[in-house]
């Protein structure tokens, strides 16, 4: 328990441009110094760009709310997101040679609510296109998905071996517009009492805006 797990961050890839482009292309949170992690040789034949993160994950202990950075984007910064979200842009990650999955969720319509559907998908969407069927949003506005709950499976066989091995990486992306708990640090909008939901008010990047991932 609580040993250092890596999170990797891997190209941005869409079935629509199919053009990928790598992580640090667009202004995500970053590292001080970014290096590339080839895991083996069929990644770099894939063109896989897999890089260092941010992100802090250690092994069997949940947190909540951790505050990754926050990011001031002028109109450009934020248009470059609103582009590759209309484009269909899938995030990709890594954790112990794994790549991330994300469930499948239909959304809410006028006569029925929302539910998550058991179907895997490669990766998760960098964000999605407000529109009227959707509650807080609006039409033909772009939002990005800037709080992840993070899920690793693991199993145990303490007779075959020390430890654990991770099984499964799970994302589950949330578009948030976080704000500031105040002088303390934190965020007012996300804590281990209040975590976040769905119908939470939408991060949009629709101009100059303070994210917070």
């Amino acid at each position: 328990d609580g040993e250092s797990i890596d999170l990797k961050v891997n190209k941005l890839t869409s079935t629509k441009t199919h053009l990928p482009y790598e992580w640090y292309d667009l202004p995500f949170c970053r590292p001080a110094e970014v290096v590339y992690k080839g895991e083996n040789l069929g990644e770099v034949m894939r063109g896989d760009r897999i890089q260092n993160s941010l992100y802090t994950i250690k092994m069997n202990v949940e947190v909540s709310c951790q505050l990754l950075c926050k990011q001031s984007y002028d109109a450009e910064q934020a248009a470059l997101f609103a582009t590759k979200i209309g484009e269909d842009y899938r995030v990709n990650w890594i954790v112990d040679n794994l790549p991330a999955a994300t469930r499948v969720v239909e959304p809410a319509l006028g006569s029925s609510p929302s539910r998550i559907i058991t179907i895997y998908e490669r990766g998760f969407p960098l964000g999605f296109r407000g529109a009227e069927s959707i509650p807080g949003t609006s039409a033909g506005v772009n939002y990005v998905y800037n709080h992840h709950r993070i899920v690793l499976k693991y199993h145990t066989e303490p007779d075959a071996f020390e430890g654990a091995r991770i099984v499964g990486f799970e994302v589950e992306p949330f578009s948030v517009q976080h704000e500031p708990a105040g002088a303390g640090g934190g965020l007012s909008t996300c804590s281990g009492a209040r975590p976040v939901t769905h119908s939470a008010p939408p991060q949009p990047v629709s101009g100059p805006q303070t994210v917070y991932w």
